[in-house]
């Protein structure tokens, strides 16, 4: 081992310093003793000298905790409500993250990260939502978005045909009768297209991936009404779904039906939009009666 030592000669009193080599400190101590020297101070070679200040992992105030808990808990609230995980499940997921990823072995608890963590354990899990929020995002809307969009091509020399099928006849869906429903494609009849997001978010099994998967055919048009309006003078309004499914075979219409969304809010806030759109009530419709019609 190596020491670094600071002494005073016994002669002259003259102020000396080196490094040497012992076994341990008593050791380092005596052969300096030995070269007619006086010990000052005596420490490990390589270690930061005696008084300097020793650096740590940075910590957090309680205002900076607090922001990132209010901005994780935000996050949570946003993913959950995108892709239908309950907050519980995230954070409850974000919390075990934290909490044992960085303290799964010894071996990494002794590390510098290990230390790192556990002394900022706090700060992971304030932050660690914000993350999940992200990662569920792209799992439950881009992926399935990317998905939908990769397919569309194959469908655009279709929609014309699928938008002027000529019903043949009806079948309502109502009391016991369940009309096989299949795989849909979801049109939007005004823009003359598949409508990508609410494709995106039906389960597969119920979605036609190609055109020759095509099953059932949903129409929907959207109906505006104007239900008030605010003191910036816009209009506060509910857009419903009108919305038709049809046996692409036969023509015939199995189900039609008016889809209405949620109330526009009561006030709004200055440039905010005062109208709501009935997708999410379609989206939840149509995995009903799909879900229905194989039972």
């Amino acid at each position: 081992m190596q020491f670094r030592y600071i002494a005073r000669n016994k002669a002259t009193g003259a102020r000396v310093g080196g490094v040497i080599e012992a076994p341990d400190k008593q050791s380092a101590v005596r052969r300096i003793e030995q070269m007619g020297h006086v010990p000052v101070s005596l420490e490990l070679y390589g270690a930061p000298p005696t008084g300097a200040r020793q650096s740590r992992a940075p910590t957090l105030s309680p205002l900076t905790l607090l922001l990132f808990v209010l901005c994780g808990l935000v996050f949570v609230a946003l993913a959950s409500t995108i892709s239908g995980i309950t907050a519980a499940t995230v954070l409850a997921f974000e919390i075990c993250l934290a909490l044992f990823v960085p303290l799964l072995s010894p071996a990494l608890r002794n590390t510098k990260y290990g230390r790192h963590v556990k002394q900022n354990l706090a700060f992971y899990i304030a932050v660690a939502p914000c993350t999940t929020a992200m990662i569920i995002g792209v799992i439950n809307v881009e992926i399935p978005m990317f998905r939908v969009k990769a397919a569309e091509p194959a469908f655009a020399s279709h929609i014309d045909e699928y938008l002027s099928l000529p019903i043949t006849g009806t079948n309502s869906y109502r009391g016991q009768q369940r009309p096989r429903i299949g795989r849909m494609v979801v049109l939007d009849r005004s823009k003359r297209q598949i409508h990508t997001f609410i494709s995106a978010k039906l389960p597969s099994k119920f979605l036609a991936r190609r055109p020759e998967d095509v099953d059932s055919v949903v129409w929907i048009d959207w109906q505006t009404e104007v239900v008030g309006s605010y003191s910036d003078s816009k209009e506060a309004a509910r857009n419903d779904a009108v919305v038709a499914v049809i046996d692409k075979a036969s023509g015939v219409l199995l189900c039609r039906t008016t889809v209405m969304a949620r109330p526009p809010p009561k006030t709004k806030h200055r440039g905010a939009s005062g109208v709501t759109w009935a997708i999410p009530e379609v989206i939840d419709y149509l995995k009903t009666i799909a879900r229905e019609s194989v039972q």
